[in-house]
């Protein structure tokens, strides 16, 4: 009895509200029925009951996998506010995707309207959500879509106007406007580009984004939504050392006009992972990539932006999780959690373990292995729901199969 309800009450946990308005769990306030590991506890001794298990940074639940889709964080996915959609294209198989429902811990399957042909690499996929519609741009078919999960339809987007024919191309919701921004053009337009354009789902249009002051021509390049603006970071320009661009700029969408970016204080890596807090934005990186073969695994290292001030910091790196390569990064609204990856060696060792970044303390809270997280894994699907982490798919070395299981992280209040 003290199995099921335990698992019960951290079931509520995760929802926001609680359960029926009157249940929650915070540290010190309510007693959930898993004991918490003693500060002296090593990270494989963390306390586990009926498959949940609890740390100083917080407590992982199972989640179902009936009926589910294998998933990777190459492929489009996105937290609608009650659900977490995804797709996969291509790889073997029909274009289809899972829904999973958080309240009721089960899962739906999910499939493009004939319509949306697009089986080719996964990068090829620009996608954000509106507040009310998820946007896919299928950009090396110059075919997109909108779906709303309120009445589970889909919505051709016209592709008068739109960026032309690209691989790599970057994509984020800015202001009231779907940014599609460089990549990598094909046939005549081969090669890096740097132009885009802005999607109205009101109007079903495009309009041009103006080249006037844009950054470089570039590929796989950052586009980090900051409210009213965009910020354009990184990418490649395609020459034969596949370099990285070190600058980047902010685009404008309601005046149409670029401005540069001081990069004065940082570094960048082709591992960037991000966040944006809602006064900067945090880069989270690895220290030895590419080279694998050649460097040590160490600690990784960190950045964060202020728009308004237009400089860098460099955060701290006591307490940081190691150097890995292809975690997974979300913003809770008040830390950047970092989970996963692969230990940069070769082939990549799969890792299990974590920390969350205070940007108001500048530190970290380690976020250990534990017997009953989901297991080691890379190139995972990971999105912030409000109140709790939800980790899904990935994959270990040499493994062409997905995982098909996952984890639900409750930071501790």
């Amino acid at each position: 009895m003290t199995r099921v309800c335990s698992l019960f009450l951290l079931a509520c946990a995760v929802l926001a509200g609680g359960c029926g308005g009157k249940v929650t769990v915070n540290a010190g306030q309510v007693d959930s029925g898993v004991p918490e590991a003693s500060p002296g506890d090593d990270a494989g001794a963390d306390a586990t009951d009926g498959g949940a298990c609890q740390s100083a940074a917080g407590t992982w639940l199972p989640m179902s996998s009936v009926g589910a889709t294998w998933g990777d964080s190459l492929y489009p996915a996105i937290w609608t506010g009650s659900e977490l959609d995804f797709f996969v294209f291509g790889v073997g198989v029909t274009d289809n995707g899972g829904r999973y429902h958080l309240a009721t811990d089960s899962w739906t399957t999910m499939s493009a309207p004939s319509w949306f042909d697009i089986y080719h690499t996964a990068s090829t996929y620009p996608n954000a959500w509106s507040g009310s519609e998820w946007l896919i741009w299928g950009a090396d078919y110059e075919t997109g879509g909108r779906f709303n999960p309120a009445t589970s339809e889909w919505t051709r987007m016209t592709d008068v106007g739109a960026p032309s024919k690209r691989s790599h191309t970057a994509g984020a919701w800015v202001g009231d406007r779907f940014l599609v921004w460089g990549g990598a053009g094909e046939t005549s337009d081969a090669g890096p580009r740097n132009d885009g354009a802005l999607y109205d789902p009101v109007t079903d249009s495009w309009t041009p984004t103006t080249m006037v002051g844009a950054p470089s021509p570039r590929y796989d390049a950052m586009v980090v939504s900051i409210g009213n603006r965009a910020i354009i970071l990184g990418g490649n320009s395609g020459g034969s050392s596949g370099d990285m661009f070190p600058i980047g700029a902010l685009y404008d969408p309601a005046s149409d006009a670029w401005q540069p970016m001081n990069m004065d204080g940082t570094q960048l890596s082709d591992s960037n992972r991000f966040v944006w807090t809602g006064e900067e934005l945090i880069l989270w990186a690895s220290k030895c990539e590419p080279t694998y073969e050649s460097c040590d695994p160490g600690v990784g290292f960190g950045y964060a932006y202020n728009p308004t001030l237009d400089q860098w910091r460099k955060i701290s790196s006591v307490g940081a999780p190691s150097d890995r390569d292809f975690p997974s990064v979300v913003w809770t609204g008040s830390k950047m959690i970092v989970w996963g990856g692969g230990m940069v060696t070769s082939p990549l060792d799969p890792l299990g373990d974590g920390g969350m970044y205070d940007p108001k303390q500048d530190s970290w809270t380690p976020i250990p292995t534990m017997p009953c997280a989901p297991r080691p894994r890379y190139s995972h699907i990971a999105v912030w729901t409000g109140s709790s982490m939800i980790v899904w798919g990935g994959s270990a070395p040499n493994s062409l199969d997905v995982y098909l299981d996952g984890g639900i992280f409750v930071p501790a209040q």
